[in-house]
């Protein structure tokens, strides 16, 4: 279907680029309310999950096997407490694993996929099974080992 590039309507002369769905036309160009846009404005479960865990991805073109990373940051930040200080940034999937990638690898915050998909839903499986139930190594544990 061809792209309508008029800049005024051929039925009514309205200006097009200034109409919105919801102002009353006779145009038949600019159809009003064709739906409710609240109705398709919601997320999806899925994706509505994926915002309350803050599941942050980044994609790694360059590994062949799985390229896609997935982080859980409210869990990550949680299994870091004692590790993060506030001077430190843990807010993006870089800063965060730059920072405590093997740690979070150890405590398997850290989920692969060969899609973005995959990898997130690997996250969301993760937290809905075991919810980080293992008890995080703090700084002191990890220190009187040495």
């Amino acid at each position: 279907m061809a792209r309508c590039d008029f800049k005024y309507c051929p039925d009514c002369g309205a200006q097009l680029d200034s109409l919105r769905p919801s102002d009353e036309t006779t145009c038949s160009v600019v159809a009003p309310n064709l739906f409710d846009i609240n109705s398709v404005a919601m997320d999806s479960p899925r994706l509505a999950s994926i915002k309350v865990a803050d599941i942050r991805t980044h994609h790694a073109p360059h590994m062949e096997e799985a390229p896609w990373l997935a982080i859980p940051m409210h869990a990550a930040r949680e299994r870091l407490k004692g590790y993060i200080s506030k001077e430190e940034q843990s807010n993006t999937v870089a800063d965060i694993t730059a920072s405590f990638g093997r740690v979070l690898d150890d405590c398997g915050m850290l989920f692969y996929g060969q899609t973005e998909r995959e990898a997130q839903d690997a996250a969301l499986a993760s937290l809905s099974n075991a919810n980080c139930a293992a008890d995080p190594p703090t700084k002191d544990s990890t220190e009187a080992k040495k």
